[in-house]
C-alpha cells in the first residue's frame, strides 16, 4: 500500500506549479490502476481547508465535497484513532518531526502502507518500514 498525503492530492488542482500539477495526477493514476492507494481522514480534512481557503483561486466547497467523496470512493480511509495519535506522540520524540507529519507517518505505518508521498518529509528516508518518497523531488532538482 501507498500513503499519499495532502499536498500529492492538492496539487491535482492547483494550477501554479504545471510541473508538479502533471506528476501528482500521473502518480495518483497509478495508484487508481494498481488499488494500492490509501489515506487518512487528516487528509481528508487537510485537502478541503487548503482547496477552498488557500488556493487562490479556491475550489468552491460543493466541488470539493464531491473530490472527498470521490477520494473515499477510490481508496480506502483509515481514521484517525487514539491509537494513530499516540503513535504520532512517539514519532515526534523519537523522529523529531511535528505532530502532523507524524499523525500522517503513524496512519500510514498502522494502515500497512510501504510508502508514504509526500514532499514534507526527507525523501528516500525510510521510518519504521515506510519509505517516505517525494515525487516531486526530481522536479526540485532542476536549475
Amino acid at each position: 500500500m501507498v500513503f499519499i498525503d495532502t499536498n500529492i492530492l492538492v496539487y491535482t488542482v492547483d494550477p501554479t506549479d504545471l510541473n508538479k500539477q502533471r506528476q501528482a495526477i500521473e502518480e495518483l493514476d497509478q495508484l487508481i490502476q494498481a488499488g494500492t492507494g490509501v489515506l487518512s481522514a487528516q487528509i481528508l480534512s487537510e485537502y478541503f481547508a487548503v482547496v477552498t481557503r488557500k488556493l487562490s483561486p479556491p475550489v468552491s466547497v460543493e466541488t470539493a465535497r464531491q473530490h472527498l467523496d470521490a477520494f473515499r470512493q477510490l481508496w480506502p480511509v483509515v481514521p484517525v484513532t487514539a491509537e494513530v495519535v499516540i503513535e504520532a506522540a512517539r514519532a515526534t520524540e523519537i523522529y523529531h518531526l511535528n505532530l502532523w507529519d507524524a499523525q500522517i507517518w503513524a496512519a500510514a505505518k498502522l494502515a500497512g502502507a510501504r510508502e508514504l508521498l509526500t514532499e514534507d518529509l526527507n525523501d528516500g528516508e525510510t521510518i519504521e518500514g515506510v519509505r517516505i518518497r517525494n515525487p516531486f523531488a526530481h522536479l526540485e532538482q532542476k536549475p
